[in-house]
């Protein structure tokens, strides 16, 4: 059940970026999320954190948010990914099957970086993950413009 609701939080949150209706996603009388002033905190945190980013564009790509009423232990994280993520040089050997054959092909890698937040909304460490794309600088640049 606890990953339906964040699977229904992923899908309200992705709809609230594309429309930028408001900085405010709301579940009337339940919860609301502050995306701007997540994005703002982290992006401050990370520009901190990463100064060879300052002058980078960086976009928030999603939010997680979770309590455990279990443990009365909260998690916020948000995920972003920056324009200059794709790693040139460093590739990574992907198999895929095509036409039931085996295939390896080479694939670039790009960063997503990861900030969490404590009770108190600071942000408090972060990680950076390395992910396969397949696609060059130019279909790279294409998909973060989308965002």
């Amino acid at each position: 059940m606890k990953n339906f609701w964040l699977f229904i939080l992923y899908l309200a949150l992705a709809a609230s970026f594309a429309t930028n209706a408001s900085d405010n996603i709301k579940w009337e009388g339940v919860a609301e999320i502050n995306h701007h002033s997540l994005a703002m905190k982290a992006g401050d945190y990370i520009k901190s954190t990463f100064p060879e980013l300052k002058n980078v564009e960086i976009k928030l790509i999603k939010v997680n948010a979770s309590y455990s009423f279990q443990h009365q232990h909260s998690n916020l994280s948000v995920m972003f990914m920056h324009s200059d993520s794709l790693v040139e040089g460093s590739s990574h050997k992907s198999t895929v099957y095509l036409d039931g054959n085996t295939q390896e092909i080479e694939m670039n890698m790009i960063h997503y970086i990861f900030v969490d937040f404590d009770e108190n909304g600071e942000a408090i460490n972060h990680r950076v993950e390395q992910v396969p794309f397949h696609g060059s600088q130019k279909e790279f640049d294409k998909e973060f413009k989308k965002l």
